[in-house]
């Protein structure tokens, strides 16, 4: 029987005449949120409809969902945020990627789609991949370098996230769509990322 370790663990042990040290490393990502329940999560205004969770999903049992309305918040932007738990992703480095799962019923008024992580609503890093690379009736994976991170307020402290957003901005504030769905937000090392 091989010899189990606890993540995080090192331990040697005699191979014949040799000692060999084993090391157990942690994983090389950080789950930021499953998006697999509604709780915690509010709409980011009129604009934004529907916050629910929904069976189709890529990862565990269920993805977020809202939709995009034409509300008087007058916002061409849809999404959801919510405040976490503090997750610390330091150790994986400059180089990560924050990854997550979208999936749209079409792409054709939809600018972008993003992940936020940060320490609150003003103060955060947004990763967002043009509409050019979502494909419409597909889950997609969002996968951006963490270097490419666009700041608003102080941006993102990496040793403490307590802030996720995830949205999709539109080409124009009256465009609709329905069923916007998001599943799994992780923070991936660049060994683990391809």
């Amino acid at each position: 029987m091989g010899l189990q370790l606890p993540i995080g663990s090192i331990a040697s042990r005699t191979v014949g005449s040799d000692e060999v040290l084993i090391v157990q490393t942690l994983p090389d990502f950080e789950l930021i949120d499953s998006l697999s329940a509604v709780a915690g999560w509010t709409a980011f205004g009129n604009d934004t409809t529907g916050l629910a969770v929904d069976n189709d999903h890529v990862w565990g049992t269920k993805s977020l969902e809202f939709d995009k309305v034409d509300g008087a918040a007058g916002s061409a932007v849809a999404g959801a945020s919510k405040t976490i738990t503090s997750v610390d992703i330091s150790r994986l480095g400059p180089h990560c990627y924050v990854t997550g799962y979208i999936k749209v019923s079409a792409t054709t008024d939809i600018a972008n789609a993003f992940i936020r992580l940060g320490t609150d609503s003003s103060n955060y890093a947004t990763f967002s991949i043009a509409d050019t690379d979502i494909t419409g009736a597909a889950w997609q994976e969002i996968k951006v370098a963490w270097a490419a991170g666009v700041t608003t307020g102080t941006g993102c402290d990496p040793s403490a996230i307590t802030y996720i957003a995830v949205g999709v901005t539109f080409d124009a504030e009256d465009d609709t769509l329905a069923d916007i769905r998001f599943d799994r937000i992780t923070v991936r090392s660049a060994i683990e990322s391809d």
